[in-house]
């Protein structure tokens, strides 16, 4: 669990072995100007990445297999891949702000296209 306070302090709870990546640990901290990809170290975090496109979010969330991570702006959803930062894409024209994110926990159902 990664709790943000008020003053500039990001406190890291517990981390899961389960949520190890090979490429490390990483996480996604909003602030008023933007968001920001940190690498988790032991004792600090390491800023990744600087994402200015996304001001004042609230909710972000990592894939199940977090190679991705997707963060609200307004009435938007926009997905950026973990590894390399880029924009895979946005959704857009929701009705009303979004005010939660969920992935699909199953993984191992791949599915296909066509019939069936």
């Amino acid at each position: 669990m990664i709790l943000c306070v008020p003053d500039p302090q990001v406190m890291v709870w517990t981390v899961s072995l389960m949520e190890y990546e090979i490429a490390g640990l990483y996480v996604v901290v909003g602030f008023p100007e933007s968001i920001k990809l940190f690498n988790l170290l032991v004792d600090d975090l390491q800023l990744w990445r600087e994402f200015p496109i996304i001001k004042n979010c609230v909710i972000c969330a990592f894939s199940t297999g977090g190679q991705y991570f997707a963060a609200v702006n307004g009435n938007n959803v926009h997905i950026f891949s973990t590894y390399n930062g880029l924009n895979i894409g946005t959704l857009r024209a929701h009705v009303n702000q979004v005010g939660k994110l969920a992935y699909d926990t199953n993984i191992s159902e791949r599915k296909k296209p066509g019939p069936g």
